[in-house]
């Protein structure tokens, strides 16, 4: 997709305005980018996990019961 000039500088611009949520959404990225691998592709995360199978679902469980951990925590903050 091609970006134009004013477009790149309005998201400069917003990600110098908002680095907090800039970094917010940049993690939230990667964290959907490994947990919803398209396993079917011809990329490195791909062959990455393919390798790897056994420990990337063991990996995934890991990221089910941190989750859970941590909605547990901040539930129990807004209490």
């Amino acid at each position: 997709m091609v970006v134009s000039d004013a477009m790149n500088r309005a998201i400069y611009k917003y990600r110098e305005n908002n680095p907090v949520d800039t970094r917010y959404h940049q993690a939230k990225r990667s964290a959907r980018s490994f947990v919803n691998a398209d396993l079917s592709r011809n990329t490195k995360l791909a062959h990455s996990i393919n390798a790897n199978m056994d420990r990337y679902v063991e990996d995934l469980y890991e990221i089910i019961d941190l989750a859970r951990e941590r909605i547990d925590l901040v539930q129990g903050r807004k209490k």
